[in-house]
């Protein structure tokens, strides 16, 4: 968890495995889960920085990326940076050597719901955040001085499970629930699974999207766009492309 007044600024990580199995919890537990943090408040910075499983090498999912296992009722938010963002997420300028640094993902992510018989497990599942509530937003420099690609967020979710049965699961390629500002954002997303899902995101029920060009190839059931899963309340979209 990332407080009050926290900053993380212009480093990279590599992920080797991230697992994440959760086999007992109470009724309306929420869980967090991100690489970088769980969650984020109101009041904090993550300012060029890069997360990657292996420096976008190809990845065994069956023993790398994101892994995570539910028999539980309960709601989980994984992100690929954070699993819950109500800060702000920013690319980073060296003015110094007048170098920038943007926010970049490249991720295999597996994400297994296993829920035991009257389970509810809600999961929302972004390539960045699970949820977004805060601001994720680049710069409109789209040189890319990390990684092999030239998208910010490159994510394969689920690339060999069957789709995802939970019908309360939710998935983008950026964030899995958006309530608050993405922008400036070059994006490819596979992403496989049944309900509620995006090539940017799954859950779109408010806030602003502005900005974003996206690169779907999209598998689902049930609510399913290249930009947006789903839509509820007032949202803000444009200058936005597919």
């Amino acid at each position: 968890y990332l407080g009050d007044g926290a900053s993380l600024r212009s480093f990279d990580v590599v992920v080797k495995q991230f697992d994440v199995v959760q086999t007992k919890g109470t009724v309306g537990d929420m869980l967090y889960f991100g690489v970088l943090a769980g969650a984020t408040a109101k009041n904090t910075t993550i300012a060029g920085v890069g997360v990657y499983d292996n420096r976008g090498a190809t990845v065994n999912p069956t023993g790398n990326g994101v892994q995570f296992v539910s028999t539980s009722s309960i709601t989980a938010y994984i992100g690929g940076m954070v699993g819950f963002n109500q800060g702000r997420m920013t690319s980073a300028t060296d003015t110094t050597h007048g170098v920038e640094y943007h926010l970049q993902v490249n991720l295999v992510m597996s994400v297994l719901d296993n829920s035991t018989t009257g389970a509810s497990t809600v999961v929302y599942v972004g390539g960045m955040v699970g949820a977004n509530s805060g601001t994720i937003q680049n710069s409109e420099n789209n040189t890319l001085l990390f990684g092999v690609d030239t998208y910010d967020v490159v994510v394969d979710i689920n690339p060999t499970n069957n789709q995802v049965s939970n019908r309360n699961s939710v998935f983008g390629g950026v964030a899995g629930k958006n309530t608050g500002t993405i922008q400036q954002l070059q994006v490819l997303a596979h992403i496989k699974a049944y309900n509620q899902v995006g090539g940017a995101v799954g859950s779109q029920e408010s806030g602003v999207l502005h900005s974003l060009t996206v690169a779907p190839y999209i598998r689902g059931n049930e609510s399913i766009g290249g930009l947006i899963g789903v839509i509820s309340g007032y949202s803000s979209i444009d200058d936005t492309h597919i």
